[in-house]
């Protein structure tokens, strides 16, 4: 999108006919068309281990239950974060391409797969920046690719071995926040990837650094203006080839997520109680696609509406509500302001005499005095008129 003052955010496609703008010399690129993959059978699935798909069939079984014949996922993040590895991870197959040193995926593609007829789907989209700014090209693309579609779930992914949230993060969450509309982040879970055992800082807690790291994401999107709730779900995520798996060849990682995904404090003595059952190590996996349909049969599905995030995203525009109440608190203020003045004014003139009263009678106090001396010299010239005759 672009910003034009008096007019609002417009989505970069609508100025493709303007030339300097978009196209040609120097131009910026437009946004390509997201990639849609023809829907396959889900072949890959059987090569899943055993416990895997006993527990995805439960959830595709609970979905089928609520009335849902598919289940869309829209993963973000930024370049490098892994979430196409993430996606060949759960499709157990080289669904997206990834290599060493491969620029992040050009535009967004959605990767289809079909079991029993139903459909599961996942975007991959680039990563929203180029180099140290926020792409707008990349933000209209994801926008595009998600536009007439129902979006059931909305996976962030950041890394676990980056240590905190920078500007340019806030930048990008603010990006994403303004494209495709606040409400986006009411159907998140947050993936933290390269979840390994050294992922922390050295001398630092494996636990205490998730709990600060997801805190940090979860405070930067509100900051963003994003209707994160409070029990946001988080899911711990390694695609390494060097993950750790048990004895069904489920890669595993560390299971501290029953402290972080919204227990509540009546439940305490429950999980205290049930301690000793939880195992160190999960498959992810399967945690990820619970965490992921727990958030699919909780909220309705996002549609996004460009109109709306834009009108949402446009200064002009945000808050106007508050004007015609601003004048007409002002206005109330200001009678009321002026009934106290009044009735001041009044009970003023009831216990103080009016100008006029006070000039008529400094007249009179002058008259009186006038008399007096008048009267004075007259008694003096009596006076001096006696003492003559003598």
């Amino acid at each position: 999108m672009i910003y034009i003052p008096g007019i609002g955010h417009l989505p970069l496609s609508s100025l493709q006919g303007l030339p300097g703008i978009l196209g040609g010399a120097g131009g910026t690129r437009a946004p390509q068309q997201p990639k849609v993959e023809t829907d396959k059978e889900w072949d890959a699935f059987a090569n899943l281990p055993f416990a895997t798909q006993q527990t995805l069939t439960e959830i595709i079984e609970t979905l089928r239950d609520e009335k849902r014949t598919s289940l869309t996922v829209l993963v973000l993040g930024k370049g490098g974060v892994g979430k196409s590895s993430t996606v060949n991870s759960i499709l157990n197959e080289r669904a997206a391409t990834t290599l060493a040193f491969q620029p992040d995926t050009a535009r967004p593609t959605m990767f289809s797969r079909t079991i029993d007829g139903f459909s599961l789907n996942f975007i991959d989209t680039p990563g929203p920046l180029d180099g140290d700014n926020v792409s707008e090209v990349k933000l209209e693309q994801i926008a595009k690719a998600t536009k007439g579609k129902d979006i059931d779930v909305v996976l962030f992914l950041e890394r676990l071995d980056i240590y905190a949230v920078d500007a340019l993060d806030h930048r990008m969450l603010q990006g994403i926040t303004r494209v495709l509309g606040a409400g986006i982040w009411t159907n998140a879970v947050l993936g933290l990837t390269r979840a390994s055992a050294n992922a922390p800082p050295p001398g630092i807690d494996f636990t205490e650094h998730v709990v600060d790291r997801v805190n940090q994401l979860r405070s930067a999107i509100r900051q963003a203006g994003g209707y994160l709730p409070q029990d946001c779900p988080v899911a711990l995520i390694e695609n390494s080839s060097r993950c750790p798996t048990n004895d069904d060849g489920e890669k595993l990682v560390t299971n501290i997520l029953y402290a972080l995904n919204g227990a509540d404090d009546e439940e305490d003595d429950k999980e205290n109680d049930e301690a000793e059952s939880i195992t160190p190590e999960i498959a992810w996996v399967v945690e990820l696609m619970e965490r992921v349909a727990e958030v699919a049969l909780n909220n309705a599905p996002f549609d996004h509406d460009p109109v709306a995030a834009a009108k949402a995203a446009n200064p002009d525009k945000k808050n106007r509500w508050v004007i015609p109440v601003a004048i007409a608190a002002q206005l109330v203020f200001k009678m009321f302001l002026n009934a106290i003045i009044d009735r001041d004014a009044r009970c003023n003139d009831l216990k103080n005499p009016s100008i006029e009263e006070k000039l008529r009678a400094m007249k009179e106090a002058r008259k009186e005095k006038k008399r007096e001396k008048e009267m004075m010299v007259s008694r003096r010239r009596k006076k001096s008129s006696s003492s003559r005759r003598r």
